[in-house]
């Protein structure tokens, strides 16, 4: 008798930690994912007085990647990541030109695996 009650409170308190370990986690991620969107650059004002935020998303949605680097002006830090290798660099400045969090790591990591073949 005593053994299943020694038995519940180990399991509730596995279940407990778990949950705890969860809520951690996507805490966790939504703070990275804020504070890497506070990095975004402002919306230029002309793109402001045409919707916003989603306007230039949709601006920049057909774009390929050098455009999009043009578009924000942000080509220089681009060319700076590059040169140093430094991939959180090249990350922050994809994340800048609107791409989401996984295609910016993508897209660093084959970019830097092979700079020639996408004209870097």
């Amino acid at each position: 008798m005593i053994f299943f009650a020694i038995l519940q409170v180990v399991f509730v308190l596995a279940v407990g930690s778990c949950i705890v370990a969860l809520i951690f986690a996507v805490t966790s991620s939504r703070k990275r994912k804020e504070e890497l969107d506070d990095r975004l650059p402002p919306v230029p004002e002309a793109l402001r007085e045409e919707g916003g935020e989603a306007s230039l998303r949709a601006r920049l949605a057909g774009m390929p990647l050098k455009e999009r680097l043009a578009a924000l002006d942000v080509r220089g830090d681009w060319d700076r990541a590059l040169a140093a290798h430094d991939r959180e660099g090249l990350i922050i400045t994809l994340r800048r030109v609107r791409l989401s969090e996984h295609d910016a790591a993508r897209t660093a990591d084959s970019v830097l695996r092979d700079p020639g073949k996408y004209g870097f």
